[in-house]
């Protein structure tokens, strides 16, 4: 079964670092295909580490609730 997290602060964090890091990522990949820029540039690999420190966030935010459980 599935469970919420408790309410924590990392947690909204991680969710907002998703929502960013796809955006920027996706949207640079996208941009550039489209020629609406020339390259993908910096936007692509700032949005990658967005969404590798959201999933970071994430696991920290389960592993407080966790730690508050027990």
């Amino acid at each position: 079964s599935c469970r919420r997290l408790p309410a924590s602060r990392l947690a909204p964090a991680a969710g907002a670092l998703m929502l960013g890091g796809t955006l920027l990522f996706c949207g640079s990949i996208i941009a550039a295909r489209l020629g609406l820029t020339g390259q993908a540039g910096p936007a692509a690999p700032i949005g990658g580490i967005a969404l590798i420190l959201s999933w970071l966030a994430l696991a920290m935010a389960w592993l407080g609730a966790r730690r508050r459980r027990a």
